[in-house]
């Protein structure tokens, strides 16, 4: 049995049911042609990007969610050594951390961070998220020491989501809670 189950993967025959999956995380990013020195910032772009994020959340149904997350690329200086082969050459732009191209991110040191979201739901969270983000984005700033000018991608996602329809589960308190008072409800019946 196993034999066959193998030789059929091997030849791209697989029997299993597909299963769709409830979705854990959304997120938005850019990565391209990111460059704060004009005159839009970072809390410019991470204003687009919450609300394209919203957006998707409306489209998908999702009402709530938990965590916060940020992901941000900061451009690394490149020596010759990291440089490698032609394609990071830079054809004579002066900037020796630039691809062939000039908007491309190039090589990146990347950097994560998360924090927990007050559950109140997304519905006309928008200002909301845009404070979390831009703190989140100021505090990864001071620990590593960025500065606008190397952030080359910023990208921001939320998860542990609830949708719009789907059971809430009781938390422990509530559920203590809900069945303290079921007792004191039957005891006062009884009596």
């Amino acid at each position: 049995e196993m034999g066959r189950k193998v030789h059929g993967y091997c030849h791209g025959v697989d029997e299993r049911r597909v299963e769709k999956k409830p979705r854990k995380t959304i997120s938005a990013s850019c990565t391209y042609g990111i460059r704060f020195n004009g005159p839009y910032g970072p809390d410019y772009l991470i204003s687009g990007l919450v609300d394209e994020l919203l957006r998707r959340c409306v489209d998908l149904g999702i009402v709530e969610a938990e965590i916060a997350s940020m992901h941000l690329k900061q451009r690394r200086d490149v020596t010759d050594k990291d440089k490698g082969g032609s394609y990071y050459k830079s054809g004579g732009s002066g900037d020796k951390n630039r691809g062939k191209h000039g908007v491309g991110h190039g090589i990146c040191n990347d950097f994560d961070k998360s924090a927990k979201l007050v559950p109140t739901g997304l519905v006309g969270a928008s200002s909301r998220l845009k404070e979390r983000f831009e703190r989140l984005f100021k505090q990864m700033k001071e620990e590593h020491r960025i500065v606008d000018e190397d952030v080359r991608g910023v990208g921001i996602s939320l998860s542990k989501l609830k949708f719009a329809g789907e059971a809430q589960t009781p938390s422990a308190l509530s559920a203590f809670l809900v069945s303290r008072e079921e007792r004191e409800r039957r005891s006062k019946a009884a009596a």
